[in-house]
């Protein structure tokens, strides 16, 4: 939470890039919608013939092209016919009808309830609710080709579905008498009180000498088809079957686009909104995914006990240097920090000095070196406060440059004797700090503890 301002940079900055491009994508596709279409122009004059060749090419093409379809898709063109499951519901109508011969005759209304329900079982099923138990995702158009119903008599009708397996008609006999249930209320009310009685349930294997006709009526008219087209085709010129190629193929790719998409139009560019919350919540998300990487793969020191932790170093203090007492830095710091009291920079700096001055006089030292791996980076107004403060206890302290790159600062390492680390977190390198160590201990010089730096 303490880099918040690299969130609100990457928030603000990704709110104005995300709908940016999208503003940008948008411009370029109304900007393409907004120019004609210009058709290439056909280098190519044709006769009358010759054209009157390539729209009959055309059009058989098409033709060919939708019998294709419908026999490839059509579950009742791929039944068979030889082996056809069959499924037949026979039904009886019970009307409450009753001739009276001391009044007035009234209309027997026994045929039209049974007409009602034929047409219903006929063209008024919800073909996928019917189906829906069967593993099929044909459409509903060729789910209808396989149901039909005939009226028997003025009060019988029958249900015939066609199919390949009779485990499947099973629950489409299921889904069908349910649905002709339903429609009693509805036909009672509109035409007559009645009983619908499912008279018969008839499962069996047959050859359908009808849907083998016209099995070979479709397969002998794609034949045709095709046999004229390669009549046609053959004579015709180079030219005439690249545009004849051409037409069929923008002709198939519109077709193709209509069915997949509806008509879009295309409106004027505008900034959105949503592109705008969505983008700052992406740079919110990406600056916490980068700092908790940084927190996580960095080789820079976390926290100040990390000195103790790691190095197993005395700690005198640590000092704050007062940077972000204030503001949204100071808040969220009272926050990190709500269990424990927050000393000001003076009073982190005077309990450091009490500290070392305490262990100097047990240990008979009057003589320090303080120095770091980052130590120039340190508020000087911070070092030199502490310095003084140690000049003041009768302590000698002098400060220097990281002793691993600079000669005269092990040189005043090793005169002094001893040395009190100073170390920054978030800026002082783990290696670094090792390398000062054994540094140090190579010289046999004593490393008295340290003093940490937020």
């Amino acid at each position: 939470m303490l880099g918040w301002k690299l969130w609100i940079v990457c928030a603000v900055l990704f709110a104005i890039l995300l709908p940016g491009v999208k503003y940008a994508k948008d411009a370029r596709a109304y900007k393409a919608a907004q120019q004609p279409q210009q058709d290439e122009a056909q280098t190519v004059t044709f006769t009358k013939t010759e054209q009157q060749q390539i729209d009959d090419v055309k059009s058989l093409q098409v033709l060919l092209d939708k019998n294709s379809l419908y026999m490839q898709e059509s579950l009742l063109m791929n039944i068979d016919p030889y082996q056809e499951h069959v499924l037949e519901l026979k039904y009886y109508i019970d009307s409450d009808y009753t001739y009276n011969y001391a009044k007035d005759n009234k209309q027997n209304y026994t045929s039209a309830i049974t007409n009602t329900y034929v047409d219903y079982a006929a063209n008024g099923l919800n073909q996928k609710e019917i189906w829906k138990d069967v593993n099929t995702k044909a459409e509903e158009k060729y789910l209808a080709e396989l149901v039909s119903a005939s009226v028997d008599s003025d009060n019988t009708f029958s249900v015939l579905v066609k199919y390949t397996d009779e485990k499947s008609l099973q629950s489409v006999s299921d889904a069908i008498q349910k649905a002709l249930k339903g429609r009693y209320e509805d036909i009672a009310d509109r035409i007559g009180a009645h009983k619908l009685v499912l008279v018969s349930e008839n499962y069996q294997v047959q050859t359908d000498a009808d849907l083998a006709n016209s099995q070979n009526s479709v397969a002998s008219l794609l034949k045709s088809y095709r046999d004229q087209i390669s009549t046609l085709t053959s004579t015709m010129t180079e030219d005439q079957l690249k545009v004849v190629d051409s037409e069929l193929a923008d002709e198939r790719a519109d077709e193709t686009e209509a069915e997949e998409t509806a008509p879009v139009t295309v409106n004027p560019p505008v900034f959105s909104k949503k592109y705008v919350v969505l983008g700052f919540v992406m740079g919110i998300f990406l600056a916490a995914l980068f700092l908790v990487c940084v927190a996580v793969l960095s080789n820079k020191l976390q926290q100040a006990e990390e000195l103790v932790r790691f190095y197993k170093l005395r700690q005198f203090g640590i000092l704050t240097q007062g940077k972000g007492s204030k503001g949204i830095t100071g808040f969220l710091l009272r926050i990190k920090y709500r269990n424990q009291k927050m000393l000001s920079a003076e009073a982190s700096v005077q309990l450091a000095v009490s500290n070392l001055e305490l262990y100097c006089q047990k240990e008979e030292i009057t003589k320090l070196f303080l120095t770091g791996s980052e130590i120039e980076r340190v508020d000087k107004s911070t070092i030199t406060k502490f310095v003084d403060g140690l000049k003041a206890k009768g302590i000698q302290t002098v400060y220097g440059e990281n002793i691993c790159y600079d000669a005269a600062a092990m040189r005043e390492a090793s005169e002094a004797g001893h040395v009190v680390l100073v170390e920054i977190t978030d800026v002082s390198i783990y290696q670094e700090i090792e390398k000062e160590l054994r540094m140090l201990k190579d010289w046999n010089v004593d490393v008295a503890g340290c003093v940490g730096v937020e």
